[in-house]
């Protein structure tokens, strides 16, 4: 049976033996419960990933300690760098419970990647990576104008539920269906703008989850949707 380490942010209530069918060591990133936002500096996890055969990362914060992805959403239920599997937090689920099947599906893919059953894909930066540049950022943007696909998926990472109370920090982009980019939205410039705009004139956008991304859009940036 292969050996699985469980990585929370910390000490939660859930319960993540009922979600999981086989055995696994338990751990946070930080010991402390009562802080609030852990930061770098608040992380004594004492675990080293070379033990394990697979480590469930669960939330952004143990996902971005591990590996070099921030976007728990876009990767949820997928293995990364050989043995990671980032899955949402569970907890989320009480105030946004449009995402029950994002976790499911990512709780059978988990069981299945444990099993040995699912296909042994690796997703690294060579299908997935981020861009914080805005010259590169734009460079994307514009080969996702160009391609010959008639269809994108756009997702959006934001701090909260409504637009007014928080903002976009980035969003997740493919148009080819091979790889797929995370821009940070601090690199957007007037022309990033006008080149989305641009794209989803152009192209029929499908979202995650389309009455939420597109509030956040409409609301920050004033984008259109004329196809979804």
């Amino acid at each position: 049976m292969p050996k699985v380490a469980l990585v929370e942010t910390k000490p939660s209530k859930t319960n993540f033996q009922k979600e999981f069918n086989f055995d696994f060591d338990q751990f946070q990133l930080c010991s402390d419960p009562t802080i609030k936002k852990v930061l770098k500096r608040d992380c004594d996890i004492d675990m080293n990933p070379d033990d394990y055969d697979w480590v469930i990362l669960v939330g952004s914060d143990a996902m971005k300690f591990f590996t070099k992805q921030s976007s728990v959403t876009e990767f949820s239920g997928k293995k990364v760098d050989e043995k990671f599997l980032p899955v949402i937090n569970p907890a989320m689920l009480a105030f946004k419970p449009e995402a029950r099947k994002t976790w499911e599906q990512s709780v059978e893919n988990i069981h299945q990647y444990i099993a040995g059953e699912i296909e042994d894909v690796v997703i690294d930066d060579s299908i997935a990576f981020g861009i914080q540049d805005t010259e590169k950022a734009n460079e994307f943007i514009q080969a996702a104008i160009d391609a010959p696909k008639d269809y994108i998926a756009l997702d959006s990472e934001t701090t909260g539920l409504y637009p007014r109370d928080g903002y976009m920090l980035g969003i997740s982009l493919s148009y080819d269906g091979e790889c797929g980019a995370y821009i940070d939205t601090d690199c957007f410039d007037e022309e990033t703008e006008r080149l989305l705009q641009e794209l989803f004139d152009k192209k029929i956008v499908v979202f995650h989850n389309a009455k939420f991304d597109m509030a956040f859009f409409e609301y920050h940036f004033h984008f259109r949707f004329p196809m979804f």
